[in-house]
């Protein structure tokens, strides 16, 4: 509640509602599941007041809390993308794509926060035969269906080899059940999700006839990720897991560009 009305709207007089969100942070213990929102509310808090020095101070607090209550491993998730590379570097079978018969053709548009992928969705969303779903899991809920386990948020090698005998084609057709109540009887598609980035080999495979957009830009590394340092993503990790996130996927599928029959599109500088 705190962190919510932090950001709803400024307290008047600026910091008046620190004594507040100090007391309810005092009476949490320090690593309960509610400390970390009580930093960032004081973050915001302090930086409306223009105590930057403060405000900085419990946006790290925050950070740090959280960070702890999070089981993630940059090693484990390395290991991940190397495995999710070598699974998928093989040439395609040959094949006819999933016949989607009435059904619609996905576009998918990954990149880093920053790279344009919002305005390419609304661009594509303005043709009449384009549907923009925003950033849906629907892909990743399918292949978690075919492959029987649940696939993390972070890729492993466990993640990987549960997928080596997936029937890809019956991912390809649970995606298009999934989605189809979005086209409103469109034949396109855009599924903005930024992590389908790393399943680029998984939807070659299952969509053939889809189509990838991969935007980036030559900033993007550093400064999308520390945007979302402060945006969004330090709500669960620390500033150098979000690099290092950066630096393992990039948001970049080119290593599948020359195996695969499906049309990425890149575009950056």
């Amino acid at each position: 509640m705190h962190w919510s009305l932090a950001n709803h709207a400024k307290a008047v007089p600026p910091g008046a509602r620190i004594p507040r969100v100090e007391k309810a942070r005092l009476a949490h213990a320090d690593d309960g599941a509610g400390q970390p929102y009580l930093h960032y509310a004081l973050y915001k808090e302090f930086e409306d007041a223009g105590d930057f020095g403060r405000a900085w101070e419990h946006l790290m607090a925050g950070a740090a809390t959280k960070r702890r209550q999070i089981r993630y491993a940059a090693d484990i998730e390395d290991a991940g993308f190397i495995a999710l590379q070598s699974a998928t570097s093989a040439p395609l079978p040959e094949g006819s794509p999933v016949d989607v018969g009435d059904g619609h053709v996905p576009i998918f548009i990954v990149g880093m926060p920053r790279s344009g992928t919002t305005l390419l969705e609304r661009i594509l969303g303005g043709h009449s035969e384009v549907t923009a779903a925003g950033e849906l899991n629907d892909f990743h809920g399918a292949l978690c269906w075919e492959s029987n386990q649940f696939c993390g948020h972070f890729m492993t090698p466990g993640i990987v080899e549960g997928t080596r005998h997936v029937d890809f084609s019956a991912v390809g057709r649970r995606y298009i059940d999934y989605t189809r109540s979005w086209t409103r009887g469109k034949r396109y598609l855009v599924d903005k999700n930024p992590e389908n980035f790393a399943y680029a080999g998984y939807i070659a495979r299952a969509l053939p006839q889809a189509r990838l957009a991969d935007l980036y830009a030559s900033y993007n590394l550093l400064s999308g990720a520390l945007t979302l340092t402060v945006d969004s993503i330090i709500d669960f990790l620390g500033g150098n897991d979000v690099i290092n996130f950066g630096a393992s996927g990039t948001g970049n599928p080119n290593p599948w560009t020359a195996l695969t029959t499906l049309s990425i599109y890149n575009w950056g500088g």
